[in-house]
């Protein structure tokens, strides 16, 4: 129940913010590059190195790529993130685990670098609920295409 609460506001302010805030033009686009994560679990963390895709579109729905595998958004049908002319926010959820988790990620735009750090966690979806795992890390993309 938390965390349909956490996924509502999350939502709600990033709608609010994206009537402001907008990718410019020369940020539109899709990058692509490397991200690593380390991951924590109650028998100790681990580190994942994985390739990752982000498509940014001018109305800020952003689409999370992973090892091939689209991330779904956080608000489906709805702006998941939102963008300034350096930098940006954005929201998504582990494929692995819909509906039981979210990652909320930060980036930063140099010329067409987008670098940026995430935290997320997953919760199982049974009564009663617990959390899995939480994890961090961070990405370099490189703009692939306009």
């Amino acid at each position: 129940m938390h965390m349909f609460r956490l996924i509502v506001l999350t939502a709600l302010g990033l709608c609010l913010a994206s009537v402001s805030l907008a990718a410019s033009p020369d940020q539109v686009g899709t990058y692509t590059g490397s991200l690593k994560t380390k991951v924590y679990y109650t028998t100790g963390p681990i580190t994942v190195k994985s390739t990752m895709s982000l498509s940014l579109d001018a109305d800020n729905f952003t689409t999370v790529t992973i090892d091939g595998i689209e991330q779904p958004s956080a608000a489906p049908g709805s702006p998941n993130s939102f963008y300034s002319s350096t930098d940006g926010f954005a929201l998504w959820v582990d494929a692995a685990f819909p509906g039981a988790s979210l990652t909320a990620g930060a980036v930063h735009f140099k010329n067409t670098t987008m670098i940026g750090t995430f935290s997320s966690f997953a919760f199982s979806s049974g009564p009663p609920t617990s959390l899995i795992s939480n994890s961090s890390g961070k990405f370099k993309l490189k703009k692939t295409a306009p």
